[in-house]
């Protein structure tokens, strides 16, 4: 769980080798890195922090 507030135009959040996204409580661009971690690209419109809200959990492996 990763609980923050963005008050910059745009963001970025890179998530753990060998985790995977379950939840934004604000719309993103979710990529994957070339090493294959996610990565989280957020814009901030408005002249306030957005506060925002990310879970992950590992990924299984097989």
């Amino acid at each position: 769980m990763w609980d923050r507030s963005f008050g910059r135009p745009a963001n970025a959040v890179v998530l753990p080798a060998g985790w995977m996204l379950t939840n934004s409580s604000v719309p993103g661009t979710m990529s994957e890195m070339p090493d294959g971690r996610i990565r989280l690209d957020f814009v901030n419109p408005r002249t306030d922090d957005i506060p925002v809200l990310i879970t992950a959990r590992k990924r299984i492996s097989r």
